[in-house]
């Protein structure tokens, strides 16, 4: 029986290196097979970030470089056409781009990050918005799946087998219902990957993310043994799944939104503090809220009332196209090409009326 055992525990630790060695790597600039990406699926955060950063930002991976602020393209002289800007995820610059092909009444820039929350986007609008003139058009795009992201200051936490870099503020309320901004002061890949080669500050950046993320986990985030196992990656990849449905959960359940850690209240918030700040630049802010998949139009109730109150311009995609409706979306989420179109031609119908009205004069 003992040398049943033992010849059970050499067998699995052979068959585990042989897998490991064979499609356990994933490297960049070689096509990987279905198995290699498989078993990298289940390596730690850690691992992954290290792999995807490469050694500068010429060979590092396209989602490495995905999120990070990018300066706004400055648009100067007496002609120069009012410019919409977007500030959102995929689900915005899909409409972005179709507007950017159906008018030539006004420019149209994008900005945005892998799912990007309502946090990142609103800090990508501040730091914008010196170069937002009057009559320009602002608009946030918010993700109703990404919600619960509100409560992270990183992609790589919310997103275990596709990690992006890019850091972005957590935001709270204090006793005054003042928004309170946290952040780990890391703005480009180039600094991202300075501090993962630099033990004492990486160590920082996780305490960091420990504290003030409500989706960081140490098991499934830092790089240990397991990530030489096939075995221990593919128990990792279940358990960072079950641990990232939980925290949804604190969140998020079938009947909508909860005000864990007060969420609804900081998304009112910013939405409500972006539409006021456009305003007094003589911008006109409008909100496009994605409801995707899952999510009903559970985005659309926890923001009613603050659109409704302060007046905002907004477009719901569940009044037309409801996310109860499969028929809608495309196997990975996205809404279907024509289904963009017409949400497309809706905004810039919005657009136009709003800026007709001149919507961003006034207070709210």
């Amino acid at each position: 029986m003992v040398k049943l055992v033992l010849w059970t525990v050499i067998s699995m630790i052979t068959l585990d290196a042989g897998i490991n060695r064979s499609f356990g790597t994933l490297e960049n600039g070689l096509k990987p097979s279905q198995l290699t990406r498989y078993f990298d699926y289940g390596r730690s955060t850690e691992s992954k970030l290290l792999r995807i950063i490469g050694s500068e930002n010429a060979n590092a991976a396209n989602i490495a470089k995905a999120g990070w602020y990018q300066p706004v393209l400055n648009v100067v002289g007496v002609n120069a056409k009012p410019q919409v800007y977007m500030y959102g995820m995929s689900f915005s610059n899909h409409i972005g781009q179709i507007i950017a092909q159906e008018t030539e009444d006004f420019g149209v820039q994008l900005y945005a990050g892998p799912g990007a929350p309502l946090n990142h986007s609103y800090a990508y609008y501040l730091r914008h918005r010196p170069y937002h003139k009057k009559g320009d058009v602002v608009i946030l795009g918010i993700l109703a799946s990404s919600i619960p992201h509100i409560n992270t200051m990183a992609h790589m936490t919310s997103s275990f087998e596709a990690p992006a870099t890019h850091l972005y503020p957590r935001y709270s309320l204090d006793s005054n219902d003042d928004l309170i901004e946290k952040k780990i002061s890391i703005y480009s890949l180039n600094e991202f990957r300075e501090a993962m080669q630099n033990k004492e500050r990486w160590l920082s950046v996780k305490n960091r993310l420990s504290v003030g993320d409500s989706f960081y986990n140490d098991v499934v985030f830092s790089a240990d043994f397991a990530d030489k196992s096939t075995y221990l990656s593919v128990f990792r990849r279940a358990w960072a799944a079950k641990q990232q449905q939980n925290t949804t959960n604190k969140y998020h359940d079938h009947k909508g939104f909860k005000n864990t850690d007060r969420m609804i209240e900081v998304t009112q918030k910013l939405v409500s503090e972006f539409a006021l700040k456009a305003r007094q630049d003589g911008v006109v802010p409008m909100v496009i809220l994605f409801n995707n998949r899952g999510f009903g139009d559970h985005l659309f109730s926890i923001l009613k009332s603050v659109l409704t109150k302060r007046k905002i311009p907004y477009y719901s995609t569940h009044h037309n196209f409801p996310s109860t409706q499969l028929s809608n979306f495309l196997p990975d989420g996205h809404f279907k090409p024509e289904v963009d179109h017409l949400i497309a031609l809706a905004v810039m119908k919005k657009i136009n009326k709003f800026r007709q009205e001149k919507r961003y004069e006034g207070s709210l």
